[in-house]
């Protein structure tokens, strides 16, 4: 979908798991809005971007010490304070900096056709998304296996509805009636 829409496509995750980029997804059009596990930044914000994990770090199991090289990579170069994971903790908030928030908030107000898949709709910025959607009068389609929150608006906004199937086979299923409605975006 986004080579078929280009410009006009964004997928907002939820997902830390970094799937979509490794599938093809720029990180352009890719708004990670709880942050990517396979991504680190400065503990102590001396320095501002993210960047991925070293290459020297790898998988130990839970209780293993680090090696040495491995403990140094997992400093930041500017201050040596520890490098943590790029992804938004329970006492977090949503922010620009890190986790797109404005720019979610931007898109979600210029988008006309929303795709939610796999979802329960349970955290505040994908229901901010869809809320404002559509209260613009925009399309939603719910893709997922169980009924949820986010099918429930779709149906009762009278601009949505609920597809009750597995998200590799609804998808699949959408993407040709998407390419011969993109003339009409």
């Amino acid at each position: 979908m986004e080579s078929l829409l280009t410009h006009r496509f964004t997928l907002t995750t939820q997902n830390v798991d970094n799937l979509y980029i490794r599938a093809g997804h720029s990180l352009v059009r890719t708004l990670q809005i709880h942050g990517n596990m396979f991504q680190v930044r400065c503990a102590s914000t001396s320095t501002d971007g993210t960047f991925f994990l070293p290459e020297g770090v790898t998988p130990t199991a839970k209780g293993s010490p680090l090696t040495g090289a491995a403990r140094q990579s997992l400093k930041c170069a500017n201050c040596s304070s520890w490098l943590r994971p790029h992804v938004l903790w329970f006492d977090e908030t949503y922010n620009e900096r890190h986790y797109h928030h404005n720019s979610m908030i931007e898109t979600a107000k210029r988008t006309r056709l929303l795709i939610t898949v796999g979802t329960a709709g349970a955290t505040t910025v994908p229901n901010q998304i869809v809320k404002r959607v559509i209260s613009q009068g925009g399309l939603m389609f719910d893709i997922n296996l169980a009924d949820n929150l986010f099918a429930g608006l779709a149906m009762q906004s009278g601009r949505g509805i609920f597809i009750r199937r597995g998200s590799s086979e609804a998808l699949v299923a959408l993407l040709p009636t998407m390419a011969s409605a993109t003339s009409n975006l």
